[in-house]
């Protein structure tokens, strides 16, 4: 059965009878919104925005005051009440990393190599690792870099088109970067390209339950790339649907036989997000 739903539904509506929302919201691969203790907190261009049961607020002191009109923020990582990051852009300069301590808002050191103008996707692990996809906005060369404790080093991305790049950690041996119609994964040594399958609009997500299903967003099918060929999980078009009908956008796979995600359908000149479940067998 399918929940037609609104987009801003989307995250409820999306959550397992498994989890709390808090750590649905915790997991789901999305930076510019994260959700602790129940209180969800968003990005702005100065700051960011705390939403809680009954109302919103700017976060004080804010990243950026009101007479910086230059340097915009929009990307969140948000760890602890003590260890917040975000990252601005104010191109042509590279782009620069905030970090909240509990009191106020530091340049985090050492900046970023020159050439990264503006951070796409900002991933905090420990202290000695942290990962950040980047881009050149004049070249459109994207880049990853990690911060080992000390300094930033280059992974060395794959050519990879001149969208902007999204990460998905599994492990230090399996990081994602994802971009419109492209996939790669980073083995703690190298990249290697997943598959490229035209473009798509959005973000493509990747969830993984172990190492014979990994599950990627971005067709008309959830498809399963672990076999090393690209295969679809079931068939979600209902009878009289097309091929371009219906773009899978989410996917949060618990298992093999319990999976969630949110796809878009359109109908005529109009759209709808629609939510179904996976139970091994159908959808």
């Amino acid at each position: 059965m399918r929940h037609i739903i609104f987009a801003s539904f989307l995250v409820s509506a999306f959550i397992s009878q498994s989890q709390t929302f808090e750590e649905y919201i915790s997991s789901f691969p999305d930076r510019e919104m994260q959700m602790h203790n129940y209180n969800v907190f968003q990005v702005y261009d100065r700051g960011v925005a705390r939403y809680y049961p009954g109302g919103y607020e700017t976060m004080l002191p804010t990243v950026y005051g009101p007479n910086n009109y230059s340097d915009v923020v929009n990307t969140l990582e948000y760890v602890a009440p003590d260890n917040i990051f975000v990252t601005s852009f104010n191109i042509p300069t590279t782009a620069k990393i905030k970090r909240f301590n509990g009191v106020e808002w530091l340049d985090f050191e050492p900046a970023l190599p020159s050439g990264a103008m503006k951070v796409t996707d900002i991933l905090f692990r420990s202290e000695q690792e942290i990962y950040v996809a980047a881009q050149n906005r004049y070249t459109n060369i994207n880049f990853v870099y990690k911060y080992d404790g000390t300094q930033w080093q280059d992974l060395n991305l794959l050519p990879f088109g001149h969208y902007e790049p999204q990460l998905f950690y599994i492990s230090p041996t399996e990081i994602y970067a994802t971009t419109a119609g492209q996939s790669a994964v980073y083995d703690g040594q190298q990249w290697t390209m997943v598959e490229q399958f035209g473009i798509t609009t959005g973000k493509i997500f990747v969830d993984v339950v172990d190492a014979d299903h990994k599950y990627i967003t971005g067709r008309p099918q959830l498809m399963n790339f672990a076999t090393g060929t690209i295969e679809p999980v079931g068939n979600i078009l209902l009878q009289g649907e097309s091929q371009n009908d219906v773009t899978v956008t989410h996917v949060q796979a618990i298992a093999a036989d319990d999976i969630y995600i949110a796809a878009k359908i359109y109908v005529g000149f109009s759209n709808a997000t629609f939510v179904s479940h996976w139970d091994g067998a159908v959808w």
